[in-house]
């Protein structure tokens, strides 16, 4: 009987060893080669950089709204499209692009209407050209276009 208890103890020795190696491995994957960072600190520097991005980007919405109400329509439009070029195509901020994106457009027509006001042609056509190609390339909608 003594055997059977210095087996069992055995095994159990044993199993926890193995679960030692296997959590050592585990940490060794997670941390990464020496001096790169872990998995967790890659994540949690997307996520800041994100959010950065994401503040940045109100920062342009907001000069490109003061902008379009002093009528400094070209830089409206400039602080709206790069605004909306630094949001990432993801479904969780697809409504914040849509809206981003209609009021570059909005500004961008504002724009285009006094170039035509001041005859021109050629540069008005040019900008409501960008403001299409820009519509096609980061795939919005069609419906989104305005006319």
């Amino acid at each position: 009987m003594a055997f059977l208890k210095v087996e069992k103890r055995s095994l159990r020795g044993r199993g926890f060893l193995l679960l030692c190696l296997f959590l050592g491995n585990l940490s060794l994957l997670c941390a990464g080669p020496k001096g790169e960072p872990s998995v967790s600190d890659m994540a949690t520097n997307e996520v800041l950089r994100r959010q950065h991005m994401m503040q940045q980007a109100q920062t342009l919405i907001q000069a490109g709204a003061q902008a379009q109400s002093d009528r400094s329509y070209a830089e409206a439009m400039d602080n709206f499209k790069a605004a909306f070029e630094m949001l990432p195509d993801a479904p969780a901020i697809q409504a914040t692009r849509r809206a981003v994106f209609r009021r570059y457009q909005s500004a961008t027509a504002q724009y285009a209407q006094q170039l035509i006001d001041g005859a021109y042609w050629k540069n008005a056509k040019e900008v409501l050209i960008e403001s299409e190609s820009l519509a096609r390339r980061s795939g919005m909608a069609a419906s989104a276009l305005d006319p």
